[in-house]
């Protein structure tokens, strides 16, 4: 096996702002070379994310149509818990949590329904295109926010009592997160209590009569369903 190495020539050049003939100064050539740079990270990285969704949606072997995603376009009101949520597990797939800053609109509402649809299917629904009120964590991850986001803590006693009763919530905060809850005490509650607090609408490709419609909520299924879905990020 043969290589080529070619020999570049190289050496330092003062960064000055005197400008050139060409109006250019050293700082501003770095400028433009960083703009380069920083575009061609971005092009590698949306297209590293089209190439994973595509894996993804392979996989998993559901099936997103384009009527769906308009769907969604038009009414999904994507807000910065979803992001917390979604990002958090499709991190690892992307390659680094840098590459989901670079999802765009569109690729983040595959990815939603990506998981929408692997929570129901994961859930024992056969037919993930087929929408049921047995769970609420796939319609909250891809419903909209009413009015804002409540980050109060829940306190009551049954709250806790719930929480402590769930092997998956035991396992968050005495084992995967332990370290990052010596850092930020509740931090688990304290996720767990802005999802409880915070009131979804529907937003369902399945059930558009449904839509803008607020999801009820079970707080010890939602909190058993949040603590399995946590533990899987």
């Amino acid at each position: 096996m043969y290589f080529i190495k070619e020999q570049h020539a190289k050496g330092f050049t003062e960064l000055t702002y005197t400008k050139n003939a060409d109006g250019l100064s050293g700082v501003d050539k770095l400028e433009m070379q960083q703009e380069k740079i920083d575009e061609g990270s971005l092009i590698i990285a949306q297209a590293c994310v089209e190439d994973e969704i595509q894996r993804l949606i392979d996989s998993y072997g559901v099936e997103i149509t384009q009527d769906e995603i308009d769907y969604y376009i038009k009414n999904f009101q994507i807000q910065p818990l979803h992001q917390q949520l979604i990002m958090s597990l499709f991190a690892k797939n992307l390659g680094s949590f840098k590459n989901t800053l670079e999802v765009d609109r569109v690729s983040f509402i595959k990815l939603a329904l990506i998981l929408k649809k692997r929570i129901l299917r994961d859930a024992g629904f056969s037919n993930p295109n087929k929408f049921t009120d047995q769970v609420a964590l796939p319609y909250i991850l891809t419903g909209n926010i009413k009015e804002k986001v409540n980050t109060r803590l829940i306190r009551n006693a049954q709250f806790k009592e719930d929480c402590e009763a769930s092997y998956n919530i035991n396992y968050l905060i005495n084992h995967q997160y332990k370290y990052l809850e010596e850092i930020d005490p509740d931090y688990i509650y304290g996720l767990l209590s802005t999802v409880n607090n915070t009131i979804f609408t529907y937003v369902c490709y399945e059930a558009p009569e449904m839509t803008g419609q607020e999801i009820d909520l079970d707080k010890a299924s939602l909190t058993d369903e949040l603590g399995f879905y946590l533990r899987n990020i």
